[in-house]
This record gives structure tokens, sequence and C-alpha cells, in this order.
């Protein structure tokens, strides 16, 4: 009984792990994936117009965007995503 209570969940039963192993394990690689997809989509977005200015500029190096503008992006959009999915 002691290592029920000190579990995050128990099972009455082993035909219940069925459900839990399949069910809920398809909703994590559906959420895992789709946050993966999007992080891709995040990046290209944001890499893309950097490397056709530096085709433009002959790969001089030059940056498009100031440092403080990446570190923005890169919070909002990766950690508001997050918090609404959680949320919802």
């Amino acid at each position: 009984m002691s290592a029920v209570q000190a579990s995050d969940y128990a099972l009455p039963e082993f035909r219940m792990l069925w459900r839990l192993l399949l069910v809920h394990g398809r909703w994590n690689y559906m959420r895992i994936s789709e946050m993966i997809l999007y992080f891709f989509f995040k990046n290209m977005l944001f890499t893309f117009p950097q490397f056709l200015l530096a085709y433009f500029c002959s790969f001089s190096g030059q940056s498009m965007y100031d440092d403080w503008y990446i570190s923005f992006y890169n919070l909002v959009f990766t950690s508001a995503p997050l918090v609404i999915r959680a949320v919802l």
C-alpha cells in the first residue's frame, strides 16, 4: 500500500494499462510532433531572410537582426505556444 501512496498514479487492474500506454502515449506523440514541426518552421522563417541577406551582401557576415531581436523572438515564439498549449 505504501508503494501506491508514493507513486504518481496507480492502476487497480492491468487491463487499464493498455489504455494508459496506447491512448495517452499516442496523444503525447501527437503533441510532441506538432511542437517539433512548429519549432522547425519558426526557425526556418527566422533564418531564411538572413540567408537572403547574406547572398545579396556577398556573404560578408553582416547580421540582419540586432542581438535583442533574436533573444526576444526566441523568448516569445518559444515560450508563448508552450504556455498556450499547456493551458488549453
